[in-house]
């Protein structure tokens, strides 16, 4: 975390201590008016269900603190998905319980997340 302070000179000299006690101040004020958000490591990717199966995929993807992010009504439903990885193994587990064995989501890559109000606000994977 890096809070950036930038002054402009206004004609006051405020000194060493004045300076080091606003730049304290503006990042204070900065952090109290800012909210957090609690990032974690999600897998994405989709998938394609029958419509029976639609009712019952969903409610798993919500209960394990994922988020379907799109569907698709064709002649099956694809969803986009995001799931916390730690969870992804016991989604897998559950698909295949829930289908038989014949649904598998096809995982394609991995971010940083937080959901927030409307959505989410998401930040890459630095390797």
């Amino acid at each position: 975390c890096a809070v950036v302070v930038t002054r402009y000179f206004g004609g006051t000299l405020l000194g060493p201590g004045g300076l080091k006690r606003a730049y304290a101040a503006a990042a204070e004020a900065a952090l109290q008016n800012t909210p957090l958000l609690t990032m974690r490591r999600y897998a994405e990717g989709s998938l394609c269900c029958p419509y029976p199966l639609y009712g019952k995929v969903a409610p798993l993807v919500a209960r394990l603190g994922g988020s379907v992010l799109s569907a698709d009504f064709g002649q099956t439903v694809t969803l986009t998905l995001r799931l916390p990885t730690t969870e992804r193994g016991a989604f897998e587990k559950a698909l295949t319980d829930l289908s038989g064995g014949s649904l598998a989501a096809a995982f394609t890559g991995e971010c940083f997340a937080a959901p927030v109000e409307g959505g989410w606000k998401t930040a890459p994977l630095i390797p």
